[in-house]
């Protein structure tokens, strides 16, 4: 048996990585079960502290009652988990998860990786790096898909390579550790999930495969911002708080066409003080990180900013709230009931 771990980093196409593999019909080939095509959320349950489970993003927005079974939920999934390795011997197992790249996650990694020793020698990563100033032009309105983010430091989530990845090397050994730069150029016909399919030996789909986690146009970036700093922000905590928030997002994905970006000026701090690192991540590489300045109008640089952007948007917005109320389904008293008490919420604002 073979094992291949996908370290991430986020926002280098994991989604479409995961989903391709997922769905790929190969008999070699196990990508392991989960909820999800990203094994973020297994890695976690299975191999993080039990005492920070409930620390967890991905579980905390779920509310208490379902951070009270993830004990039964872990012995569940190492079940679950040990009986796909038992039944996968010869084949390519594969576990995706970009957050094996976080630094809070090394003693994780370390358990997995004594973990997946019960069954093979032949364990291995791969990983794709991306340029500083792409990585949080990209990473920002993730963040506040996710969270309740309300600044525009960028401090918690700049990259830090060597503090990522270092750890990696040092567990798997260096000779078992692929690592690339996410750009055109260096990947296999420009495309990351092609990519990973030639470095695993496997046959690619015979589709390109699209991107999987559509960005946010500068436009509903800024709605989202100020919706997270003005707003009720990022609701959770209670079951369905997850999907809510995932339709809300959706509903702003048709919103406007600029793509977002910071200004350079806005950047140019966290480049000169991470130098060291982006020198050590290029040794490694062999490959310079820092990218073309992207020429874009409208590069942020303040709140106001964007919460100007956010208004002149306006139009759109009420656009789709429109077509949301119109479209909601269930019985049409339900419906009455909804749109009456959204119209007494906004009465008191």
């Amino acid at each position: 048996m073979r094992v291949v771990i996908h370290v991430g980093m986020h926002k280098t196409g994991s989604s479409s990585i995961q989903n391709t593999l997922a769905k790929h019909d190969n008999p070699s080939l196990k990508h392991l079960d989960w909820e999800s095509p990203n094994h973020c959320g297994l890695f976690v349950l299975l191999f993080q502290d039990e005492d920070k489970l409930a620390d967890y993003h991905g579980f905390r927005a779920r509310g208490p009652e379902f951070l009270n079974q993830l004990p039964q939920m872990r012995q569940k999934w190492l079940k679950i988990t040990h009986s796909a390795l038992q039944a996968a011997v010869g084949k390519t197992v594969i576990l995706s998860a970009e957050d094996i790249s976080s630094p809070i996650f090394h003693n994780a990694t370390q358990r997995m990786l004594e973990f997946f020793s019960q069954y093979s020698s032949d364990i291995s990563a791969i990983g794709y790096v991306r340029s500083p100033r792409s990585f949080v032009n990209s990473a920002f309105p993730q963040v506040l898909k996710d969270t309740d983010y309300k600044t525009l430091d960028l401090t918690p989530f700049w990259p830090r390579y060597r503090t990522s990845f270092e750890p990696i090397l040092e567990a798997f050994g260096p000779e078992n550790v692929t690592l690339k730069r996410y750009h055109p150029a260096d990947l296999y016909d420009g495309n990351v999930v092609l990519d990973i399919f030639q470095q695993l030996g496997l046959q690619p789909p015979s589709e390109r495969p699209e991107k999987a986690n559509q960005a946010l146009s500068l436009e509903a970036t800024a709605l989202l911002f100020t919706q997270r700093c003005l707003g009720d922000g990022y609701v959770q905590g209670f079951p369905g708080a997850q999907r809510g928030n995932n339709l809300f997002i959706a509903g702003l994905q048709s919103i406007g066409s600029q793509k977002f970006a910071f200004s350079e000026t806005w950047l140019q701090s966290y480049i000169q003080n991470s130098l060291d690192d982006i020198h050590w991540m290029e040794k490694i590489l062999g490959k310079p990180l820092l990218d073309d300045i992207p020429d874009l109008p409208n590069k942020v640089d303040s709140k106001e900013m964007l919460f100007e952007i956010a208004e002149r948007s306006q139009n759109e917005l009420e656009t789709i709230l429109i077509n949301h109320i119109s479209n909601r389904t269930g019985p049409k008293r339900q419906r009455v009931v909804r749109m009456l008490d959204l119209l007494r919420k906004g009465s008191y604002r």
